[in-house]
């Protein structure tokens, strides 16, 4: 190899930058500030962490539905009953709406004995 020529290593190339990423490292340690450079090592714990947090967020949040959804669909009479299929699971889109259906019935029937007390 003469000077001026470049000469190629046979190690490969991302050996060569994680041992630069290194060297880079514990020549810009800073006792009392982070380093602007950070190794994906560390990021990824943090995220993991986040990740399991949001997920733990998520799980309990959808428990707290379900639980009042099952409350509703204990509130609301003869459920079971108007149901198709006994075995079929309710969804919630219909409790919702024979949830609707009950709340405008007991309206009525408030309605309706409103008129009647007037009347007599």
């Amino acid at each position: 190899n003469s000077p001026g020529e470049k000469s190629y290593s046979l190690r490969p190339r991302a050996t060569l930058k994680k041992d630069e990423e290194d060297t880079d490292q514990e020549e810009s340690w800073r006792p009392r500030g982070r380093s602007k450079r950070r190794s994906k090592q560390k990021c990824l714990p943090l995220s993991k962490y986040r990740r399991k947090t949001a997920n733990a967020r998520e799980r309990s949040r959808m428990r707290e539905i379900n639980e009042a959804f099952e409350a509703l669909r204990r509130a609301l009479p003869h459920f079971n009953s108007r149901t198709e299929n006994p075995n079929e699971k309710t969804t919630k889109i219909m409790t919702l709406r024979l949830a609707m259906k009950y709340i405008t019935a007991l309206d009525s029937a408030l309605r309706q004995a409103d008129v009647d007390s007037d009347g007599e």
